[in-house]
């Protein structure tokens, strides 16, 4: 995780007017009904210090879709910048994993790092 002075510089570094059009377009869209009647096995990758993505994201999603696989990393947001090497293994043994129906393994949260 990035030291307390990193982060704030690395946020100042990022002009608003680039920030403020991402932020209205992800209020403004609205992909709920989608997401729920997608079948398509999927898989969440949390990280266990993000501050920007909340534990009760996960619950919500997993209310749309009980078949979600989800895992924790002990990583912040951006776990796939963050964590590459940790997020590349769980994608791969995700996508080898021919036994993805609820009750496998997949189907319940794994902690690799300390819960969110």
């Amino acid at each position: 995780m990035c030291a307390p002075d990193t982060r704030r510089g690395l946020l100042e570094s990022v002009q608003p007017d680039a920030v403020a059009p991402r932020v209205r377009e992800i209020a403004r869209v609205d992909v709920t009904e989608a997401f729920a009647s997608n079948s398509t096995p999927t898989l969440y990758i949390a990280g266990a210090h993000d501050r920007l993505v909340g534990a009760n994201v996960i619950d919500a999603l997993r209310r749309l879709r009980p078949d979600l696989h989800t895992l924790v990393v002990d990583a912040p947001h951006l776990v796939l910048q963050r964590a590459p090497r940790e997020a590349a293994a769980l994608l791969n043994a995700f996508s080898l994993d021919s036994n993805r129906e609820v009750g496998s393994r997949w189907a319940f949260p794994m902690v690799m790092g300390p819960a969110p």
